[in-house]
């Protein structure tokens, strides 16, 4: 049984491999009597290398009921049939875009797909083009507020650094010689101050005199009324 599903796979794999080639001149034939132009005219010719090079003339429709002749090459071979069939391919290809048709095979739907997601990978690329531009503003701007950071910051170093002498020049003016601190020079000044003495603290025959409070009435001074 397992070796009976593994032949099956195998041939299912060996068949999605397969390639089913179309006959493109048949198919240029149709696609002539399908707008109403003559059939399609072959010839062959030789290249430098002596190998046979095929082409194919096609009618296509004009102004009025003008046609003009084009001529479509198809690649050296030396195989007459096998040139004769790329010419085809290639005026099959040209005529799409000549007589605006389409082919519709087995990768259409295919195709249909991949061109689906390109147009929506397409959307999500604009959608983040115009993102990827705001970003760039937003960069601008904050570049702008960096640069004026630098600036300040530099100009804060200078003013650091002037002030940074002038506590260097208010230190030495400090610690000089000729300066007297203020604590010393306080003491030496109360030294030199007389001392004062109380009334309280007089000895008797210091001369200091002592008032002696009175339980008497001052007296009205002059010019005061009752």
């Amino acid at each position: 049984m397992l070796r009976l599903i593994g032949i099956d796979v195998q041939s299912a794999a060996m068949a999605a491999s397969v390639v089913i080639d179309i006959s493109f001149r048949r198919l240029l034939r149709i696609i002539c009597a399908k707008f109403s132009l003559p059939p399609p005219k072959y010839g062959v010719g030789l290249d430098a290398t002596g190998r046979f090079r095929a082409f194919v003339d096609v009618a296509v429709p004009r102004v009025g009921p003008m046609l003009e002749m084009l001529t479509y090459w198809g690649t050296p071979s030396t195989n007459i049939g096998r040139t004769q069939e790329d010419a085809a391919r290639t005026a099959v290809e040209r005529l799409r875009d000549e007589l605006h048709f389409e082919i519709k095979d087995s990768n259409y739907e295919e195709r249909q797909f991949y061109e689906n997601l390109y147009d929506q990978i397409a959307g999500e690329y604009d959608t983040l083009q115009d993102q990827h531009e705001l970003l760039k503003v937003d960069y601008g701007v904050l570049k702008g507020q960096y640069n004026s950071l630098v600036d300040e910051n530099a100009r804060f170093v200078i003013e650091w650094k002037e002030v940074k002498v002038a506590i260097g020049k208010c230190d030495a003016v400090v610690n000089s010689s000729n300066v007297v601190p203020v604590d010393e020079g306080l003491a030496t000044l109360n030294t030199e101050l007389p001392v004062v003495p109380s009334t309280e603290d007089a000895a008797p025959g210091s001369g200091v005199e002592h008032a002696t409070p009175t339980e008497e009435d001052p007296a009205t001074p002059s010019g005061y009324r009752d």
